[in-house]
């Protein structure tokens, strides 16, 4: 049977053929999409390729296709840069400095419809993987493949970052799981003891309370309340990448934190004097 599943914002109908058959994924921008070529895949009983969907589902001819001629990589690029406008600047940002340098100084003369998984895709993910940790070759992947969705159906039928026919995942390096180490309050304490008294404070603070450097180095007067029953700050501002001060990146890192009775005092010693 074949199924639809969504995935940031788009519908990947996956079927196989037969039970030890190929396995094809074809994406699509819109729920109607996904389900006529989930039902065109039952219709065939699941003997009908990725790129037979595509081309019926956008009523495409396969052989003129081919001989459209579709803009340079890192013009399509720079197009998907600007038409991002469902993240915030800094995400955008993020994303623009990945691209522009791990991907367009790799693909900057090939056009988006002559992109191969074999010639071009596997060769940049194995790069990858040489120069950055697997987080980072997971979110490369991530970036290019919403820009090569954005090119489907228009200048390709296909994206050449979708988990490959009969295969059940992109091959891309494992992520380990992060093992956090705590520190003792004797450790703690000989941390705060050997700061330099300009960060010490600090330090101490981001102890106390598990707050980020950026969070730490946002947090404005009017964001903290002593006078509750349980002193608590609230982390509404952090200082991005770039330098920009902005919202937290997601809902769970703006939060409240109670403050134990010696980051009260701590905190109330920072801010005697200062305005809101």
């Amino acid at each position: 049977m074949a199924s639809i599943k969504e995935r940031n914002g788009s519908f990947q109908v996956r079927w196989q053929a037969g039970r030890a058959g190929v396995r094809h994924v074809c994406t699509f921008p819109t729920i109607e999409f996904a389900e006529a070529a989930a039902q065109l895949a039952e219709a065939r009983k699941h003997r009908i390729t990725d790129r037979e969907v595509y081309t019926a589902i956008y009523g495409l001819d396969d052989e003129e296709d081919e001989t459209v001629e579709t803009p340079f990589m890192k013009d399509l690029i720079e197009e998907w840069i600007t038409n991002k406008v469902d993240v915030g600047d800094n995400t955008k940002a993020e994303y623009a400095r990945m691209l522009r340098k791990r991907v367009i100084p790799m693909f900057e003369d090939l056009r988006a419809g002559e992109i191969t998984r074999q010639a071009d895709i596997d060769p940049w993910k194995a790069d990858l993987c040489e120069d950055l940790a697997p987080a980072s070759v997971h979110k490369h992947w991530t970036v290019l493949n919403m820009v090569m969705r954005s090119a489907v159906p228009r200048y390709r039928l296909d994206n050449p970052l979708d988990v490959p026919a009969g295969q059940r995942s992109n091959g891309l390096p494992r992520i380990e799981k992060y093992d956090a180490v705590f520190l003792t309050s004797a450790e703690a304490d000989i941390l705060v003891a050997n700061c330099p008294p300009a960060i010490r404070d600090l330090v101490e603070f981001a102890i106390g309370t598990g707050m980020r450097l950026g969070e730490l180095l946002g947090l404005r007067v009017k964001s903290v309340d002593l006078s509750a029953s349980k002193p608590v700050v609230y982390v509404v501002k952090t200082l991005h990448r770039g330098g920009k001060f902005g919202k937290p990146k997601s809902e769970r890192s703006r939060r409240s934190i109670h403050l134990s009775p010696k980051m009260a005092v701590l905190l109330a010693r920072l801010i005697a004097g200062k305005r809101p």
